[in-house]
Parts: structure tokens; sequence; C-alpha cells
């Protein structure tokens, strides 16, 4: 299991959150995905084989940006 950290921008309440985190769990490979307003991050666990750019393009869907994709334990 891979767990990836996704800043979003365009997050306004936790309205959004939740529909970010909706949205994600819908994409096959995805285990689990949890939005945080405050922190505008998600928390993506996948299969490994669930593609950023799938993730990417799922966020922008959603009406949100993506700034920044990367796995949990990277040092960022």
């Amino acid at each position: 299991m891979v767990r990836l950290v996704v800043e979003i921008e365009g997050m306004h309440c936790g309205a959004c959150a939740t529909l970010i985190e909706q949205n994600l769990k819908k994409l096959k490979g995805v285990k689990d995905a949890t939005a945080s307003f405050m922190l505008k991050k998600a928390f993506v666990e996948t299969n490994g084989k669930v593609k950023p750019d799938l993730i990417k393009t799922n966020i922008s869907e959603s009406g949100y940006g993506v700034k920044h994709i990367y796995e949990e334990d990277e040092i960022v």
C-alpha cells in the first residue's frame, strides 16, 4: 500500500474536503482518502498502481487545483 499526500488549492470549507474525499474514493485502486480543509491536503491510500496524474485529474474535475503530490515518507 502507498500513502500519498496531495497539496490542494481552492478548498474553502469542510464541504469542499468532503467532496474531494468522495470523488477520490471512487477511483479504482484507491483504498481510502481523507481530505483536510485546515491543512489544504488530502491523504490517499492506494494499491500502488494509481498514477498521480489520475488523482490530479480527479481533483481538477471536482473544481480544485493540485499543487504537489508526494509519497508520505518523502522529505518535502
